[in-house]
């Protein structure tokens, strides 16, 4: 099975480009959607969190997310201490989510790929990239965040400049027409490229 990761930074169009690739039949593991469920799920997780970050990390069995936030994203180790907790069951999710596939071709969908060297993992990575403008507007749009807290999340992933010599294709999503060219030109090289007719 030939294993495409689609990665890009907050507000980039990560979730269009994946339903595009969708559309094609291409299964997606949507990494960060199944972190957020993981949090709610697994009691061994919580019980990790609570114990490193307090009772105020949890409300019940829903985690206090503007909360731990507040924590990791002022504090590299915190965050580095979440990753670890997070990132092993998000890994062996998706093994598990590859095994039921019968696709020849799937997608794995995660943020910050390249920031936990991920790349090599896969047989190809497709970074979406958009102007930060545009990117600030759609998460505002789509989270109601301010400008700050948005600003703050893109501090927290690698630029554009550092991500884009590491990925084997990009796609600049501005406009959906242009966005859906571009995924099926990029589908078109992947089949081509790995023999997938």
């Amino acid at each position: 099975m030939i294993q495409i990761g689609i990665t890009g930074g907050i507000g980039s169009g990560k979730t269009t480009v994946c339903q595009l690739f969708a559309l094609r039949g291409v299964p997606v593991y949507y990494a960060d959607q199944r972190a957020k469920e993981l949090l709610e799920s697994s009691s061994a997780l919580r019980e990790s969190i609570i114990k490193r970050f307090g009772s105020e990390s949890y409300t019940g069995f829903k985690p206090n997310r503007s909360f731990l936030a507040e924590i990791v994203f002022s504090d590299a180790n915190a965050l580095k201490d979440l990753n670890a907790f997070v990132h092993p069951l998000v890994s062996a999710d998706y093994e598990d989510w590859l095994q039921n596939q019968t696709s020849d071709l799937c997608i794995h969908e995660a943020a910050i790929l390249f920031e936990h060297n991920r790349q090599k993992d896969f047989d190809a990575v497709v970074l979406v990239v958009a102007p930060k403008e545009a990117r600030i507007q759609r998460v505002q749009n789509r989270d109601g965040w301010v400008a700050s807290k948005i600003i703050s999340r893109m501090n927290h992933q690698w630029p554009e400049e550092k991500t884009r010599p590491l990925a084997d294709y990009i796609i600049e999503n501005i406009s959906l027409d242009d966005t859906r060219d571009q995924v099926a030109s990029v589908y078109q090289s992947i089949i081509a490229r790995f023999g997938l007719d």
